[in-house]
This record gives structure tokens, C-alpha cells and sequence, in this order.
């Protein structure tokens, strides 16, 4: 009894469960059905903006220098003594001694000169006396002996007129001897023609010279300029009077000087073909650029209407904007490009440009951008 007891209560629940399954199914509350809309992969945006603005060109450039000479005495003798900065390197102010060379033969020659100029002086003064006694001798004459014969005419001679003349232009040589010699007493001391910087050393004391002589190499650091190549292209954007920013490496950071470009080369190098532009940097930048220093310079070119982009927008020819949710292919020409940038020329003012790399892309397909970019 016990066992048909518990089959009959199993079957009931089975039966029960059966019951409820089917009711569950047929009452059950259907899910509504929603449409999920696809937006779009996320992408980045950038604001740019299409104005008139120069192009940066990145180049690297050497220090030159406009005046570059040979130190070479005017006067002969032997060199007695030198400047202590007399060496490869050292640096001299405008005016300031480098090279001593003996002075006693020149000054043996100011005082000869000297002596000479006053005998010279007492011949012109002797001369004018006589000249004036001649002069009243034959007024004498002529006013009580000739009787005022206006046919007469006295000659030079007789007026001392030459003599005097002569006595005069010695007079002036001897000055003149004088001026030379103390010019040349003054030359045995070679000074500094400008502030400069000893490039190389060829003579020193002992040494006998003559104004065939080339003392020593010298460069002015108040003429410095920036020797720098630019390609055809680049040079077609730049014209004298451009801004140039210069940066020289230092120990441990880079120095930076303004300067402008001063003149283009007239022809292309025909390896090469590059053409040199010449940069002036500011007062004082020579006192820090070496010559041969190895330096950057940053060219800004004549400004032009174009917009610049991150390199990595500029997408071979074209460039990806973001328009009403959609991605836009919009071609361009390209200005110039360097490390960083890209200058086009096509682009709509104020425009969101994508700088998110995406695999496959179409014109008018739909994305999206990141929270806050909008």
C-alpha cells in the first residue's frame, strides 16, 4: 500500500509540473524587441583651422664667418713679444696688441725726421724773408729808377718765387717724412681690426717678418652668418628678410639665437641640388657660435594660406574629416612636410580632422568620437 502511495503522489507532481511548464508557456510575457543601431568605431578628433601662416623648414646649417683674413704686418723687423691669447682659439677685442715687433730702428727714423722737418722749416722761413726782400727791392726799383714803366715786368726769379716754392714743397715732404714715421713706429704694434678669433698661429717671437709675412688667421665674430641648404622646393617659400630661429647644442640643452636670412645662393649645387641661404644671426651670437659649429635652424617661410596637420592625418594625398557623425575623405596638396607637421592646401576652414588610424574606411561611413571631444 505504502508503495503505490508513493508512486501515485510522484506522478501527481510530474503531472503537476507538466500543467505549469505548459501554462508558463503560454502566458509567459514576450521580451520587446529593440533595433541596436550601429554608430561607428571611436575616433579622435583635432580642431584645424586654415589661415595665413608661415611654413617651418627644419635644416641644419654651419657657422661661417664674412671676414676671414690673414694677419700680416705692414712694417719688417723681428718680433719681441706676443700677447699671451696668441694661440689657436684665443680671443681679441677690436684694437686690442697681439704682436710686438722691435721698434728701434723706427724710432731712429721719427727722430731724423724730426730734425729734417725743422731744418726744412728754417729753409721755408729763410726763403719767405727773401722772397719778401726781393719784392720790395724791385718796387723800389721799378717806383724811382724805372719810373713806373708799365712795360716791365719783373721775372720769377728775380722775385724768388721758385725758391720759395721749393723751399715750401720741402717743407712739406719733411712733415709729411715725419707723419710716415711715426705711422710706421705705431705698425710694430699689430692690433686686433676687429673682434675676432685666432684660427690658426704662424709666427712668433724671434721670428724676423716683413708685409709678406702672415702672422696668424683670424675670423670676425661680429660678422657671423649660418651657412644652410634648402632644397627647390623649400627655397621657393623663403626670401630675404625671413625669420630664423638657431639652435646650438650646449652641454646639456640647446641655445637658442633669432636671426634673419640675409641673401640665397644664385645657383644649385649640381650633386646636390640644394642652394645655399645665408642666416644672420642677432648682435653678440658670435661670442657663442664657433666657426664650423654644427647648428638647426628653424626657416620660417613667406606666410601662406594653409592648414597645418599632424603628419600622421596626412594619408596619401588625402586627409580623413568628421562631419555629422561620419567620416569624410577629402583630398589635398600637400605644401611640405616634415618630421611633425604637414602644410595642405584644400582643407575647409575650422574643420575636425580624425587622427585615429583605422584599418577600412569608406567615404560617408559612420563613427564616432570620445566622450568630450565634440
Amino acid at each position: 500500500m505504502k508503495s503505490r502511495k508513493e508512486v501515485f503522489i510522484a506522478l501527481f507532481i510530474v503531472i503537476l509540473g507538466v500543467i505549469a511548464f505548459t501554462l508558463f508557456i503560454k502566458f509567459r510575457i514576450k521580451p520587446k524587441k529593440t533595433k541596436v543601431e550601429y554608430k561607428g568605431p571611436i575616433v579622435e578628433v583635432l580642431d584645424a583651422e586654415k589661415k595665413l601662416q608661415p611654413i617651418v623648414f627644419e635644416t641644419y646649417g654651419t657657422v661661417d664667418s664674412l671676414k676671414k683674413i690673414n694677419l700680416i704686418p705692414q712694417v719688417s723687423g723681428k718680433i719681441v713679444k706676443v700677447s699671451r691669447k696668441f694661440k689657436e682659439g684665443g680671443f681679441f677685442k677690436k684694437g686690442e696688441e697681439i704682436v710686438f715687433i722691435e721698434q728701434t730702428d723706427y724710432k731712429i727714423a721719427l727722430e731724423r725726421a724730426k730734425a729734417n722737418l725743422v731744418n726744412q722749416e728754417v729753409n721755408y722761413k729763410k726763403a719767405l724773408k727773401q722772397a719778401k726782400i726781393a719784392k720790395e727791392q724791385w718796387e723800389e726799383i721799378y717806383n724811382k729808377i724805372l719810373n713806373n714803366e708799365k712795360n716791365i715786368v719783373p721775372d720769377e726769379l728775380t722775385l724768388y718765387i721758385p725758391q720759395l716754392k721749393a723751399a715750401k714743397a720741402s717743407f712739406d715732404a719733411a712733415k709729411a717724412e715725419v707723419e710716415l714715421a711715426k705711422i710706421n713706429l705705431e705698425r710694430t704694434i699689430i692690433k686686433a681690426p676687429f673682434n675676432c678669433y685666432i684660427i690658426s698661429k704662424n709666427a712668433d717671437v724671434g721670428q724676423v717678418v716683413s708685409p709678406q709675412t702672415v702672422l696668424a688667421s683670424i675670423y670676425s665674430t661680429d660678422d657671423i652668418q649660418i651657412v644652410t641648404p634648402l632644397n627647390k622646393t623649400e627655397a621657393s617659400y623663403v626670401q630675404n628678410g625671413n625669420s630664423v630661429k638657431i639652435l646650438m647644442q650646449t652641454k646639456d640643452k640647446f641655445k637658442e639665437f633669432n636671426g634673419k636670412i640675409d641673401r640665397i645662393g644664385s645657383n644649385y649645387d649640381l650633386k646636390t641640388r640644394m642652394v645655399n641661404v645665408y642666416v644672420i644671426p642677432e648682435k653678440n651670437a658670435g661670442k657663442m657660435l664657433k666657426l664650423g659649429d654644427f647648428v638647426i635652424c628653424h626657416i620660417e617661410s613667406t606666410p601662406v594660406i594653409c592648414t597645418k596637420i599632424p603628419l600622421n592625418s596626412f594619408r596619401d594625398g588625402s586627409v580623413w574629416i568628421y562631419k555629422d557623425n561620419t567620416l569624410q575623405i577629402k583630398q589635398v596638396k600637400l605644401l611640405y612636410e616634415d618630421k611633425k607637421f604637414a602644410y595642405v592646401k584644400g582643407l575647409p576652414d575650422k574643420c575636425k580632422i580624425i587622427t585615429t588610424n583605422l584599418y577600412a574606411v569608406s567615404n560617408g561611413m559612420k563613427v564616432r568620437v570620445m566622450k568630450g571631444e565634440k
